[in-house]
């Protein structure tokens, strides 16, 4: 099973929360208002993005919504997360939004490159 990390652990994570833990092992969650020893779900570590570089260089998860997403993909950009491995949860089932939903049924390509996200 793939190792990722979650970046968010909100209402958005939640929702999308089973699909994403019957695909993927779940190494550590980012927030930036995490806690010196803060635990998430399942007991998984809860890191802020500047301890980024002490994870494992594996792939991170976006799990906000659209509102703050490209924020979010901008911090980690900062960071010299690079972008191939910067994924984004408008592609993890099921839709949280009308927009999700639109994106699903249309088969609309976000990403994230070297400048931030990408809609094709």
């Amino acid at each position: 099973m793939e190792q990722i990390i979650v970046f968010g652990k909100g209402a958005y994570f939640k929702r999308k929360e089973e699909y994403l833990l019957s695909n993927f092992e779940i190494v550590a969650f980012l927030d930036n208002n995490a806690e010196k020893n803060d635990n998430g779900q399942n007991e998984i570590p809860v890191y802020t993005p500047l301890e980024i570089h002490d994870l494992p260089n594996v792939p991170i998860y976006v799990m906000v919504s659209t509102k703050c997403v490209i924020e979010l993909v901008e911090q980690l950009l900062s960071l010299n997360v690079p972008a191939d491995m910067i994924r984004l949860g408008v592609s993890v089932p099921p839709a949280f939004n009308d927009f999700e939903e639109w994106v699903f049924n249309n088969n609309v390509d976000i990403s994230v490159v070297s400048e931030g996200v990408c809609l094709k």
